[in-house]
């Protein structure tokens, strides 16, 4: 009878259901919290809870596992379709890497919740020596060219292009509207997806979600002997307590191609900055600012 009684009042002990360590209200680590049995980025409610969950593992499972399946591609494509924000205010975009094959140019393709799209291009700048490259859409070299102005007056100095001098915001405005265009059209976009890495944080996943259940379903009876044990101890274990290395597995395919035909291909010639106590190079150097925006 006794040792009944002592096996009940152990299964009652407050504890986390993920790890099996006692709570602890004097450490903000090891208090209970409420956690989402099911997250609510995946779908969740607010009426499928927990308390008993440290604080400390409530955040771990909410990297490494809940925001692991969450923001990977294939379940950010659900999200988007069925406008699971989770705990944001706002939804993620889905970003993919790929080209725009006409002007054959490195871009990243944001695809935004209201399914509008945005680029953003790589390499946006490269300096060398007094020679500044902008490479972006329209609107984020608008942006680059008012921070370079903003450092170039902090340092006495100017910027001029052969069309006159760029000395504020109404420059920049006519040397866009004076830049050369060369349209560009085609983005052909990348996804390279690990099925390992995928089904390993799914796995996890689905762990959680199992602990979580069977402890609202079947008590702490269930959460603490074997067949919550059994669970509990794969939940934060990795692969050589590492994370599973990008190896054989990968599945590697490209999106259709997205036609962008609101884009165009900028370029402003003979953009250099100069001293404005040494006055105009006599000979300056010419130099190419290549920019990707709108037409």
């Amino acid at each position: 009878m006794s040792t009944k009684a002592s096996d009940s009042r152990a299964f009652l002990r407050p504890r986390c259901i993920y790890t099996g360590k006692d709570f602890n209200f004097a450490d903000p680590l090891l208090r209970p919290s409420l956690e989402h049995i099911i997250p609510l980025s995946l779908g969740g409610s607010d009426d499928f809870t927990t308390k008993d969950v440290s604080a400390e593992a409530n955040a771990r499972a909410g990297n490494e596992i809940d925001g692991e399946v969450a923001s990977s591609f294939l379940f950010m494509m659900l999200r988007h379709r069925y406008q699971l924000r989770g705990n944001r205010p706002v939804l993620p975009s889905i970003r993919l890497t790929g080209d725009f094959t006409d002007v054959q140019s490195e871009a990243l393709l944001d695809i935004n919740p209201d399914g509008s799209l945005g680029f953003q291009f790589k390499n946006e700048q490269e300096v060398r020596g007094n020679i500044i490259s902008v490479a972006s859409t329209e609107d984020r070299v608008r942006f680059l060219l008012k921070a370079r102005l903003n450092q170039a007056r902090k340092k006495n100095l100017q910027l001029l292009t052969r069309d006159g001098t760029i000395a504020d915001e109404e420059d920049i405005e006519i040397a866009l509207a004076l830049a050369d265009r060369a349209d560009a059209k085609e983005f052909h976009g990348r996804v390279i997806f690990n099925m390992r890495e995928y089904d390993f944080a799914v796995a996890r996943l689905v762990l959680k979600i199992a602990i979580g259940l069977g402890h609202r379903v079947l008590g702490p009876e269930w959460t603490f002997v074997a067949g919550g044990h059994s669970l509990r101890t794969a939940l934060f274990a990795r692969p050589g307590h590492t994370k599973p290395p990008r190896v054989a597995g990968s599945l590697h395919f490209e999106m259709p191609r997205i036609s962008a035909k609101s884009w165009a291909f900028l370029q402003i010639s003979t953009l250099w900055p100069f001293s404005r106590r040494e006055g105009p190079l006599r000979r300056p150097y010419p130099y190419l600012v290549a920019m990707l925006g709108l037409r």
